[in-house]
């Protein structure tokens, strides 16, 4: 009788392993046919593949967050469509500034804000009327106050309006005058916040007067996180007049000199 309880049990301890491994199996299948929807740009089915993972796993972190993003990517891309630019920055751009997003939703949400913003060009000529982020456009120096940034500011937009954007040297006559690149504005940066160009990743808008720099920490070469996330390092701007690198600061919503 003891020999037949003990196999009973087996049996019911292996079945129920079998479909625990059944149950990761179509999860794992479900949460990769739904990042490779994401990446496809085809939202519907990925939601619909997340739905089909919670399903298997209810609750389940991963899948949850990766539904919300589609669906945030999904309104991103309707705003676009109806020609609701600003609806579509706005969308986009709150997924791009979640600390931990997974990298195949933050390209989608950067190639529809930056579909957004061509298209606003193309009927205003210019990116001005269209914010990357809410922020206030005063810069704040040493001293915490804005008074002083936005003297700076203005002072760099007025040094950029002739079409200059002298970094160094002299405005005197025979002097060598450096005009600042991407790149070199890129890799200023890059080196102020404290990191190397193949740990980050980079987002750049020429806006006149400065370019803006958004940085995210790359994980695809470092085994020690996931290389599948992209945390927020910060919005920078890089104004070319003076050199100046400022910072957005999340708290006061401000932009405040880094050097």
């Amino acid at each position: 009788m003891k020999k037949i309880m003990t196999a009973v049990i087996l049996t019911a301890m292996l079945m129920l392993a079998a479909c625990g491994s059944g149950a990761d199996t179509a999860y794992n299948q479900a949460m990769k046919e739904g990042l490779n929807a994401v990446t496809a740009g085809n939202y519907d089915h990925a939601a619909t593949a997340f739905e089909t993972a919670l399903a298997d796993k209810k609750a389940d972190k991963q899948a949850t967050a990766l539904l919300a993003e589609t669906q945030a990517l999904k309104s991103a891309e309707a705003s676009l469509k109806k020609g609701d630019l600003s609806g579509a920055i706005d969308s986009a751009g709150r997924l791009i500034n979640r600390p931990a997003v997974d990298h195949a939703v933050l390209t989608q949400a950067q190639e529809i804000r930056d579909r957004a913003l061509k298209n606003g060009q193309k009927e205003t000529g210019s990116t001005a009327a269209i914010k990357l982020q809410p922020a206030a456009e005063s810069v704040s120096g040493s001293s915490g106050t804005s008074a002083g940034g936005q003297a700076g500011a203005s002072a760099a937009q007025s040094a950029d309006s002739g079409g200059s954007s002298a970094v160094s040297g002299s405005s005197q006559p025979g002097s060598s005058v450096h005009t600042v690149t991407q790149a070199e504005a890129e890799a200023a940066v890059i080196k102020a916040a404290g990191y190397s160009p193949d740990q980050v990743y980079i987002d750049t808008t020429n806006d006149g007067a400065y370019y803006s720099i958004e940085l995210r920490e790359n994980h695809q070469n470092d085994s020690a996180a996931d290389p599948n996330t992209a945390p927020a390092i910060g919005f920078f701007r890089y104004y070319k007049a003076s050199g100046k690198i400022a910072k957005l600061d999340m708290i006061s919503n401000t932009y405040k000199y880094v050097n």
